[in-house]
């Protein structure tokens, strides 16, 4: 069993709206993985979620990762398409699945974290591709802070986010949190509201200078490593049938 996040999604593309409660990537069976070149490399719809757990600060959404790592993202293919039963009259859905280069563990639960890893980090769904509220699809080449938990549908060194918070993605001088906060978020408090994501750190547009976000990353697993800080209860579900 894994750690996963319960949320309900509503999935807009155009002016077309679905509305349905999910187990985020825990959705029915499973076939096997699709080469992306089928696939679009751009995300046109957006899920808005309501998740089951708001981390209140870093060192808890630190704390509650399997692993958190510093990585370039090399290449994103398609995964397993999860199969609605009739009876819910949803579209089939693709995983789309992320290889990240580890360059650098920044905390772990214990495990040892190979060179690269699989990220499950938006999906496809009748030619069209999904990001998540507040976190656009990252790019091959670009690099980015990772919080992850393992994903129990896939083989070991497979993760997904351990909330819509959980990515910081970096652009030269700059870094951009993910998810939409409404000043609830772990990045609103850094950590335990000692150290806070606005003032002189943070751009026009909502982006922060590099440095402050990585003082208050590795600030955040200091804190979890020594046991300051305590992880959130997840719900822990078994994953898809295979």
């Amino acid at each position: 069993m894994s750690r996963r996040i319960v949320v309900v999604v509503a999935v807009v593309v155009g002016v077309a709206i679905v509305v349905y409660a999910v187990m985020y990537l825990n959705r029915g069976d499973t076939s096997s993985s699709q080469s992306s070149r089928t696939f679009p490399a751009e995300a046109r719809g957006v899920a808005f979620v309501d998740e089951a757990v708001i981390y209140d600060d870093l060192g808890r959404m630190t704390a509650t990762a399997d692993l958190v790592v510093r990585g370039s993202v090399r290449d994103a293919t398609a995964g397993k398409t999860h199969v609605y039963p009739p009876s819910e009259a949803l579209a089939d859905e693709t995983d789309r699945l992320l290889t990240v280069q580890v360059e650098e563990v920044v905390y772990s639960d214990g495990r040892a974290a190979p060179k690269a890893i699989t990220v499950v980090e938006g999906w496809w769904s009748q030619g069209v591709g999904y990001a998540v509220e507040g976190m656009p699809w990252i790019k091959p080449g670009q690099q980015a802070y990772f919080y992850l938990t393992a994903d129990p549908g896939y083989p070991a060194d497979t993760y997904t986010y351990v909330g819509t918070t959980g990515r910081v993605l970096l652009m030269n001088d700059r870094a951009q949190v993910s998810g939409d906060h409404h000043g609830d978020g772990p990045w609103d408090g850094a950590l335990g509201g000692r150290a806070r994501a606005s003032g002189p750190t943070e751009t026009a547009d909502g982006r922060h200078h590099t440095q402050a976000i990585e003082g208050w990353i590795r600030a955040a697993a200091v804190s979890a490593q020594r046991g300051e800080s305590k992880p959130m209860p997840l719900p822990r579900i078994t994953g898809p049938k295979a």
